[in-house]
């Protein structure tokens, strides 16, 4: 399980400018915000990495966004939290089939919570860096501020 508060915002038409990264274990106590896409290089990117002490599948995958701030959008924002692995050295890559997207409601008031969960069979090798990435789309221009709880279920 990990975790913490986050800050996302999107441009007009759907482009993604701020993104939150958090530990797979384990929570952030403030924001970790970097441009989207994230960079290997970025300090947010270091903050959040973890190592795979072991092979390990996962074969579940949820979040859980509760919002802080209002935010009035015309359209419904869409929050993505994807997984990303790697290896030390090499910019990570999301990993097929462990994304986990919801829809908001507009405008968005202060306690609005959603959820997803979905199952994959994502194989990770033993010393793969990993780090979750928080996104969030509309077709306006938007922020969104809260937090996000996430569990990965492993086999």
């Amino acid at each position: 399980m990990g975790g913490g508060p986050v800050t996302l915002s999107s441009a007009l038409g759907g482009i993604p400018l701020a993104t939150t990264l958090l530990p797979v274990v384990g929570q952030f106590q403030t924001g970790n915000t970097t441009s989207y896409p994230p960079s290997s290089l970025d300090q947010s990117v270091m903050a959040a990495t973890q190592t795979l002490p072991a092979d390990t599948t996962i074969t579940n995958f949820r979040f859980l966004y509760t919002n802080s701030v209002p935010a009035f959008t015309l359209n419904p924002p869409q929050i993505t939290v994807e997984l990303y692995s790697g290896f030390p050295g090499f910019p990570a890559t999301p990993v097929a089939g462990a994304i986990c997207s919801v829809f908001l409601f507009s405008p968005v008031p202060v306690g609005q919570v959603a959820s997803c969960s979905v199952p994959t069979n994502a194989s990770l090798t033993e010393g793969s860096t990993v780090y979750l990435v928080a996104t969030s789309t509309t077709n306006e221009s938007t922020t969104l501020s809260g937090f996000i709880a996430t569990a990965l279920t492993t086999d």
